[in-house]
């Protein structure tokens, strides 16, 4: 597939991306600050934490803007990711 797509590229045509790339050990980072400040328990979209935390990180710009898809490091995405840090947090850890 990598070749069909150069071939596009190659021919003028402007390739999306679909997936938003992986965190970056900078970004975990952050995602875990939050998530311990907030007690170890994963946040809401809504939460103006995660607004805060979506803001930095796509200001951050780990990757180039070429390499993000369009949701790259939203608030849907960030609080998700705080989710998953979450459950994966011992119980009865600190």
């Amino acid at each position: 597939m990598g070749h069909a797509v150069d071939w596009l590229k190659r021919e003028g045509f402007k390739i999306g991306v679909s997936r938003s790339p992986k965190w970056t050990r900078d970004e975990l980072i952050l995602a875990c600050d939050v998530v311990a400040r907030n007690g170890w328990q994963g946040l809401s979209a809504s939460d103006p934490r995660i607004a805060e935390l979506s803001e930095l990180l796509q200001l951050l710009g780990a990757y180039p803007p070429e390499e993000r898809a369009a949701e790259y490091r939203n608030r849907s995405g960030a609080a998700f990711k705080t989710l998953n840090i979450a459950r994966w947090v011992p119980r009865g850890s600190p």
